[in-house]
């Protein structure tokens, strides 16, 4: 990825290799959080999960806290 995840398209997807490239953890750290729902919020397209880069910057804005993301906080 090239430009900063700040300045993509808000609704642009990222797939899982890409967002925890971001997030500086390893894709299996993120597929592992998306199983116990303590990530960013992903959409299924097709089989494939991706994440939009909206919801990358809000769970990473909210401290990498899914919980405060549904809570409203």
């Amino acid at each position: 990825m090239s430009e900063p995840i700040r300045d993509r398209d808000p609704d642009s997807l990222l797939n899982l290799e890409e967002a925890a490239s971001v997030l500086g953890v390893s894709s299996r750290t993120l597929r592992r959080w998306r199983e116990t729902s303590t990530g960013p919020r992903t959409i299924m397209v097709g089989t494939s999960p991706r994440i939009r880069v909206r919801d990358l910057l809000e769970y990473i804005d909210a401290g990498g806290d899914s919980r405060a993301l549904a809570s409203g906080e």
